[in-house]
């Protein structure tokens, strides 16, 4: 935790005006280079869909994922600083999709967006589009990063059908 936090001072200091946090972005390359395409996860996201990579510094797993929460689907971001960077809105870039949307309030590390209420989130996620590049606006420390989109348009579907039961 303390190397990310001097890794982004030390950005700050050299006057850049994006900060790419040490383990912001979502997706490890594959053993082949690739980077992680969706899965079903397990352990603590267990029946929910994403993508997630390990922090190099820690034992800490950053998630973008889906899953269903009464009913409704729920896109999700899980990382350990969330709540340092005062993020409260994100630009997602999917395709052709283009938005910005207000947050809720960081809860146990991870925010959550729900579907049914973006429903134009939903269609750019299950759009076949390879890749989503997301950036922060208005937060104390602006970041951008971006995940894998490989198999999230029929994993998300899957549990759509599944979560609506």
């Amino acid at each position: 935790m303390l190397g990310r936090v001097f890794f982004m001072a030390g950005l700050l200091m050299a006057g850049l005006l994006v900060v790419v946090p040490a383990g912001a972005q979502a997706t490890e390359p594959a053993e082949d280079g690739a980077p992680a395409p969706w899965k079903h996860l397990d352990g603590r996201n267990a029946g929910a869909v994403g993508t997630c990579s390990p922090d190099d510094d820690e034992d800490v797993t950053d998630c973008y994922l889906v899953r269903c929460e009464k009913g409704d689907l729920v896109f999700v971001m899980q990382a350990a600083n969330l709540a340092e960077f005062g993020v409260r809105k994100i630009t997602f870039e999917i395709g052709r999709y283009k938005q910005t949307i207000k947050l809720p309030a960081v809860k146990n590390e991870e925010q959550a967006i729900s579907l049914a209420k973006e429903q134009k989130l939903l269609a750019a996620l299950t759009s076949r589009s390879d890749w989503a590049s997301l950036s922060t606006a208005g937060a104390r420390l602006e970041y951008s990063t971006g995940f894998d989109l490989t198999g999230a348009a029929t994993l998300i579907s899957q549990l759509r059908g599944i979560c609506r039961k």
